[in-house]
Order: structure tokens, then sequence, then C-alpha cells
């Protein structure tokens, strides 16, 4: 589910929600397979857009680590996977989210499922905080 559209980039929420928030962030253009493949404009937009990500989460979930991991084995396609961590349950929608491998490797992550209903919840809430705390160019 597309959440915000960027020039270079698209941010997708992860299908799996086991970690309440978990988005896949991919580049636009083709033929990029590894981060060394962008171009620099493609680098400080990734950048920023972590930075973006990153507040509108604390905002609304407090995750307490951060996990980025960029692998490509099975969508060689340039993209991040973005999992936000937390020590302790989080609520959202009536549903109970638990980082099962708190202090452990994201992966594999335990298979976490949402009603559509639930993930529309979820991606709406981080785009609108994406759009309400829009860094402003120099301090990215």
């Amino acid at each position: 589910m597309k959440i915000k559209e960027y020039r270079y980039w698209n941010l997708f929420l992860n299908e799996n929600q086991s970690y309440l928030g978990r988005c896949v962030l991919m580049l636009e253009r083709e033929g990029a397979n590894f981060l060394v493949d962008t171009t620099q404009e493609e680098r400080d937009e990734l950048f920023q857009i972590l930075g973006e990500w990153q507040e509108a989460l604390t905002e609304l979930w407090h995750p307490d680590w951060w996990n980025y991991a960029q692998l490509g084995n099975v969508t060689p396609q340039l993209h991040f996977h973005l999992v936000p961590r937390y020590k302790e349950p989080r609520e959202f929608g009536g549903e109970k989210f638990v980082d099962e491998k708190w202090g452990h490797d994201y992966a594999p992550a335990p298979k976490r499922e949402v009603d559509r209903t639930l993930n529309r919840a979820i991606a709406g809430e981080i785009k609108t905080k994406l759009l309400s705390n829009i860094l402003p160019q120099t301090n990215r």
C-alpha cells in the first residue's frame, strides 16, 4: 500500500505489520540494484525521507529503535526495509502490536497480517504525519 510518492522514491506500508509502522522504501528508477548505483540527488532524498519517516513514527508510536535493511535477494530493485522496533507493546486501532523479537534481528519477522481497513488506517496516520512534518530543506 503506497503511502507517499517522492521525486525518486516511493514509500509503501509493508503488509506484514509485525512491527507497527514497518515500511518499504523503493527507488523509482530501474536499473539501480545497490546503494552505490544511486545518484547524489537520490541519496540526499533517501536521507530526507528516513528523517521524515523517523520523525513521523516517533510522534505516532515512539519506537525505541530503528532497523534498516537493504538486501535485494528476492527483489533486486533497490529498496530498503524500514523497521521500527518496540521494547513494549503498542496499541493502534484496537489491536496490540508486540515486538516478539525485541533485542534481536527483526528477520525473519513473525507473520502479522492485519485487515485492509487497519492497514489503511496505519498508512493514513503515517501519511498525515509525513505531510504535516515536512522538514525544512536546510535541516535535511
